[in-house]
C-alpha cells in the first residue's frame, strides 16, 4: 500500500494535495535547484566534448567576387558610338586541417572526458542525496500527521472525561480536583496537537 502525505500549499489550514512517496521523490528530482544544477553541469560537459570532436574536422571557408567593365568605341561605318559592358564572376572554397598542434587537442580531450566523469558522478551523488532527503521529509510528515490524529483522539477522550467530571461535580459525586485534572488533560492534549501541527 502506497504511503501518502498531505503537502500544504500556503498554510497548515490551507488546501492540501496528497502525494505518494514516489511522486514526492520524482517532484524533488525534477525541480530541486541542486538537481537542476547537476544536470546542467552534465550538459555543459557533454557540449564541451562535442566541441572537442569538432576541432578535429577541417575548417572550410568560401569566397566570391564579381566585377563589371564598360567601354565605348567609335564605329566609322555607322558613324556612332558603341557602348559595351562585360561581367565576370569568381568563387572558391578552401579547407584547412591542423595536422599537429603539440598534442594540445589530446590534452583537451582527456580534460573533457574527466569533466564528463566528474559531472556524471556529481549527478549520481546529488540524485541519491535528494532521494534520501525527500524520503526523510516525507516520513517525518507522515509521522507528524499520525501524531495529529492521535492527539485528536486524545482531545476527544479528554473532553468526554472533563464533561463527565463536571457532571459528577454538579451531582456531588466528584471533587473539584477531579475536574481540574480532566481540564489539565484536555489542555495537554491540545498542546500535543499544536506541536504535531507545527511539524507538518
Amino acid at each position: 500500500m502506497a504511503l501518502v502525505a498531505s503537502v500544504s500549499a500556503t498554510s497548515l489550514l490551507a488546501q492540501t494535495r496528497a502525494v505518494t512517496l514516489e511522486q514526492a521523490v520524482q517532484l524533488a528530482l525534477d525541480v530541486q535547484p541542486a538537481m537542476v544544477q547537476a544536470r546542467g553541469q552534465v550538459e555543459t560537459a557533454d557540449a564541451t566534448k562535442l566541441s572537442w570532436y569538432g576541432s578535429w574536422l577541417p575548417t572550410l571557408s568560401a569566397s566570391s567576387s564579381a566585377s563589371t567593365n564598360s567601354s565605348t568605341r567609335w564605329d566609322d561605318r555607322t558613324q556612332t558610338t558603341i557602348t559595351g559592358s562585360s561581367a565576370s564572376y569568381s568563387g572558391g572554397i578552401s579547407a584547412s586541417l591542423t595536422l599537429f598542434d603539440g598534442l594540445s587537442r589530446l590534452a583537451e580531450g582527456r580534460a573533457a572526458n574527466a569533466d564528463i566523469e566528474s559531472a556524471d558522478a556529481s549527478l549520481v551523488n546529488q540524485t541519491f542525496q535528494t532521494m534520501l532527503q525527500t524520503k526523510q521529509t516525507f516520513f517525518s510528515a507522515v509521522s507528524a500527521e499520525e501524531l495529529v490524529r492521535i492527539s485528536d483522539t486524545r482531545i476527544e477522550r479528554a473532553t468526554e472525561q472533563l464533561n463527565i467530571a463536571k457532571e459528577k461535580l454538579a451531582a456531588g459525586t466528584a471533587t473539584r480536583s477531579d475536574t481540574l485534572r480532566s481540564f489539565v488533560e484536555v489542555a495537554n492534549a491540545r498542546l500535543q496537537r499544536l506541536n504535531a501541527v507545527t511539524q507538518l
